[in-house]
């Protein structure tokens, strides 16, 4: 039986966007004033909302569970492999 996808956002859903752009320096923030999204590595500095993960650990045993990033296209979680091919962490 085929399991039925479930697409999660990232920023408000399982992260909070704000928690990670109050952790870039004043150069880097003015640097991409604008596109903060585009600073490489800002989403690994946000920190899960609470029970966050927990609900994506849940939910992914029930459905086909992506992560939409409107940078990197849909990315499958759970060492699957994206659209483009690549093997996912």
């Amino acid at each position: 039986m085929t399991k039925k996808i479930l697409y999660f956002d990232m920023d408000g859903v399982l992260v909070d966007y704000p928690s990670g752009r109050a952790q870039l320096s004043q150069e880097t923030q003015k640097e991409y004033e604008g596109r903060l999204h585009a600073v490489p590595g800002v989403f690994s500095l946000m920190k899960p909302l609470e029970g966050a993960l927990d609900a994506f650990e849940t939910l992914s045993k029930i459905y086909d569970s992506y992560i939409l990033s409107t940078l990197h296209g849909i990315i499958r979680v759970h060492g699957a492999t994206n659209i483009n091919g690549s093997k996912n962490i």
